[in-house]
């Protein structure tokens, strides 16, 4: 589950930024129970990446390329 705020109006073309919540639950007792993490999307266009922390503390990057 991802909720994502855009602070400011963007294009398509150009950069734009979204602050997202992110919670997953992982299916077998991997992680132990849901994981929330605070995250700073970048895309511009297809591709985006993206930063933040779970609220453990867990580092966490990705990245997506639309080609």
């Amino acid at each position: 589950l991802q909720l994502g705020w855009a602070p400011y109006a963007h294009d398509y073309e150009k950069l734009a930024t979204w602050l997202v919540v992110q919670q997953r639950h992982y299916t077998g007792g991997i992680a132990g129970g849901p994981e929330t993490a605070l995250l700073v999307r970048f895309f511009k266009g297809g591709t985006w990446v993206e930063f933040g922390a779970t609220t453990d503390g867990k580092l966490q990057a990705m990245a997506m390329f639309n080609f």
